[in-house]
């Protein structure tokens, strides 16, 4: 389902971002 992966990519942007702010 294209709704599944774009809910994965955010979750993924996300994650990433709090990385890259911690």
């Amino acid at each position: 389902m294209i709704a599944c992966k774009a809910f994965r990519s955010a979750l993924v942007l996300l994650i990433w971002i709090w990385q890259v702010k911690s």
